[in-house]
């Protein structure tokens, strides 16, 4: 009639109490990120960003579809777009890693 819990159910009890004892109601798992992931994350992000952008991709039809052109581009402050750009994806590289790692297992 009763089932045994299994470990992940017995971890997922324990870290949703631990969670509850918690004031804030949500506990930061920052020893529970992945680094290396964090940062090949980024890199791939970027990546993926500069290759769907390029001439050799969707350049063009964004151009058209935007109205902007090559000179509308260069004359941007392109240091501050990129920095930004990275900026942007550490913050959400991270957010998504610390909620991730406060689900649990078994997803």
């Amino acid at each position: 009639m009763f089932q045994r819990r299994s470990k992940s159910m017995t971890l997922r009890a324990e870290r949703c109490a631990l969670l509850r004892r918690n004031a804030m109601g949500f506990e930061w798992a920052w020893d529970g990120i992945d680094w290396i992931a964090a940062v090949v994350s980024v890199m791939a992000s970027m990546a993926l960003g500069f290759i769907w952008y390029s001439k050799f991709a969707f350049l063009k039809v964004w151009q058209e579809d935007t109205g902007m052109t090559d000179e509308k581009i260069r004359s941007g402050n392109i240091p501050l777009v990129y920095g930004s750009m990275i900026v942007l994806l550490i913050t959400t590289t991270i957010a998504m890693a610390l909620v991730t790692g406060n689900i649990g297992d078994g997803l």
